[in-house]
């Protein structure tokens, strides 16, 4: 009985210790917060723990001196704390959801494209950046594939800018789900896309970017009822491919040679694939 006595009064410390450290917690979050509604719930909720510690301290002096009475009386009183205490909590914690929720929302518009549905020019540089960094560093190899939809504005001359924008929405999610997971699609400019493959060799680059090309020639990209057509709508792309090496000297050269190899590759007919040589320049 002794022992169990024991355990007891050093779960009594034990549990004042705990809410305690929940107090520093609030106040830190206190002088976190800006000006507001928020703010101030949670200063309400900081006081509303100082009264439920001293009904603790007061129950602990309670319990060890007998004093029945007086010990339900801080009991119930506890509890109603309590009870106001877990209302807040859940009520704070739903509010920080939320306000998580539109920061993840506002975060993602900040990134992505809103036609295509892909990353954006602002993460792509981020993105490039971090990879160039990577490879100056441990010289882990990435690779860049710069795709251009051919003879795009012929289809919005030819079907109207609605049915161009609904081919570049769909170009962008077919490109999305094709790539592997760490890979990086992003809106360059126009009809053009840059695909960030990380860890990854020219060699393999190129065969992505040739089964890429493939994948999208065989498959409509609008449907004839969807996009008020005879027919159902290809279309054709040509693709640029470098891997990053010691020419790049900053992270956008080698989006320059990507590019320079989706230059050939349009000047070569288009609907292929060309894989970025240092004589490329010279040509």
């Amino acid at each position: 009985m002794e022992i169990l006595m024991t355990i007891i009064h050093n779960l009594d410390i034990a549990g004042l210790l705990l809410i305690l450290a929940s107090l520093v917690a609030v106040r830190k979050i206190i002088l976190e917060l800006p000006k507001g509604s928020i703010l101030i719930k949670w200063k309400i909720l900081s006081i509303v723990i100082m009264l439920f510690v001293g009904g603790y301290l007061h129950l602990i002096y309670q319990h060890r001196v007998g004093d029945s009475v007086s010990s339900e009386t801080v009991v119930s009183l506890l509890i109603f704390f309590g009870a106001i205490f877990v209302f807040m909590i859940s009520t704070l914690s739903l509010e920080t959801t939320r306000d998580l929720r539109r920061i993840g929302v506002l975060e993602h518009e900040n990134i992505t494209d809103t036609l295509m549905g892909i990353k954006n020019r602002r993460y792509l540089d981020t993105k490039l950046n971090d990879e160039f960094i990577k490879y100056e560093n441990y010289s882990t190899p990435f690779s860049v594939l710069m795709l251009d939809i051919d003879h795009f504005k012929s289809v919005n001359d030819t079907y109207g800018h609605d049915v161009g924008d609904e081919v570049l929405k769909i170009v962008g999610e077919r490109i999305q789900e094709y790539v592997r997971d760490g890979d990086c699609v992003a809106r360059y400019g126009g009809e053009e896309i840059v695909i960030v493959c990380p860890s990854t060799t020219e060699d393999h680059a190129f065969n992505l970017a040739e089964r890429l090309r493939i994948f999208i020639e065989n498959l409509p990209v609008c449907s004839a009822e969807k996009c008020n057509t005879d027919s159902d709508l290809h279309i054709t792309v040509s693709i640029g491919v470098s891997e990053c090496n010691s020419e790049h000297k900053e992270a956008n050269d080698i989006i320059k040679s990507a590019d320079t190899a989706l230059y050939k590759a349009k000047n070569g007919g288009r609907n292929c694939v060309v894989l970025y040589e240092s004589s490329l320049q010279e040509n």
